[in-house]
């Protein structure tokens, strides 16, 4: 008797479908971890410049009565609704929502003039004066006061 020859092994390949799941599985760790490698909103140094500035504003407001604010400034191709004046917050409707922080400005106490740098913040930020991609300035005050800075997708 001869012995019947061994069926040749056959090759495990992956199926369409199991690849789809390993490409599917692939893309969204992709959308996971990606913003938060790029994510630089925890960066000590942009953290650090923000509240520097934040805390100028409120002493500058607090001792000149006026807020370090340009006047309003509209994107390009676009028109400003609700016009401010330099000094003051955007109205609670205006268009932009943020009034740009005015690094150069200065007020009058008594008999002196001041300015917000160097007599409120020591140095001009990082980026301060840079004009961001909707045509306004990088650093900004919003309604309710606040300090932030538009980087554009540009790291800190």
């Amino acid at each position: 008797m001869t012995a019947s020859p061994k069926p040749a092994p056959v090759k495990r390949r992956f199926t369409a479908v199991e690849i789809g799941v390993i490409s599917a599985i692939a893309l969204l760790l992709i959308i996971v971890v990606v913003p938060v490698i790029l994510d630089d909103s925890g960066d000590p140094v942009k953290e650090r410049e923000i509240t520097l500035v934040q805390d100028a504003v409120r002493r500058y407001r607090q001792e000149t009565g006026v807020y370090p604010t340009l006047a309003t400034v509209a994107a390009p191709g676009k028109e400003a609704v609700s016009a401010w004046v330099a000094g003051r917050l955007p109205s609670e409707n205006s268009s932009p929502a943020h009034a740009g922080i005015n690094f150069e400005a200065k007020a009058t106490r008594g008999d002196e003039t001041i300015s917000f740098v160097p007599d409120y913040l020591a140095v001009r930020p990082r980026y301060a004066g840079d004009v961001a991609n909707d045509g306004t300035t990088r650093w900004r005050i919003a309604k309710d006061a606040g300090v932030t800075i538009e980087l554009d997708s540009r790291s800190y």
